[in-house]
């Protein structure tokens, strides 16, 4: 199993997760972050 996470794209894992996590904020009943926020959290996690 770990030699298959290891194959991933870095890039790819990076924009899913915090796609992910972006979309549990996004939702989240209590607003963490404005819609920009949001977008620069991805842009900087992704990076």
């Amino acid at each position: 199993m770990l030699a298959t996470i290891q194959s991933w794209n870095p890039w790819l894992v990076a924009i899913a997760l915090n796609s992910i996590l972006g979309l549990i904020a996004a939702i989240a009943p209590k607003k963490l972050l404005t819609p920009a926020g949001l977008l620069h959290a991805w842009g900087l996690g992704v990076l």
